[in-house]
């Protein structure tokens, strides 16, 4: 499946087409910089997750519709926590929160998941540090793309 992140003014819009040929669309709000599903591609590459957000939107889901079909104990709904917890320490190391993350973690009763070590972590921060830089570099209309690579066996999250 492929995805496009155009810029504009105040954001980004997602255009992903799927192996079939079908297509969707739809505005991404930011975070850390850049679009926040850039992230979950981000994230999911680096764990080879394929049924988490992006796995749901290649079968066909709807983008809105994704979180709902999270069980608790699915690589969905625990990709989603992973997202925010590495959102959360990427501003914190950018300066953007003043907090530590082991405190913010504790606030709402969060914690990385066994799989993902702190050398993971520093790598994904990096990733998203570096796809920030680009994504600043662009013009309003530009666009950034990406593939996701469907089909796989799940991590086993």
């Amino acid at each position: 499946m492929k995805l496009a992140f155009t810029k504009t003014d105040t954001a980004a819009d997602l255009t992903i087409t799927r192996s079939d040929g079908s297509a969707d669309s739809w505005l991404t709000t930011m975070a850390c910089g850049i679009p926040h599903d850039l992230i979950h591609w981000i994230v999911e590459d680096h764990f080879d997750l394929k049924h988490a957000f992006y796995g749901q939107i290649a079968a066909g889901t709807d983008q809105y519709a994704v979180n709902e079909l999270a069980e608790p104990e699915s690589e969905l709904a625990k990709t989603e926590k992973l997202v925010l917890l590495i959102q959360t320490d990427h501003d914190i190391r950018a300066g953007k929160l003043n907090a530590s993350s082991s405190h913010l973690r504790g606030l709402y009763g969060l914690r990385y998941p066994s799989f993902c070590a702190d050398s993971d972590v520093d790598q994904i921060c990096e990733k998203i540090s570096s796809q920030s830089q680009r994504w600043a570099a662009l013009h309003a209309g530009e666009t950034l793309e990406f593939e996701f690579f469907e089909g796989g066996e799940t991590s086993g999250l």
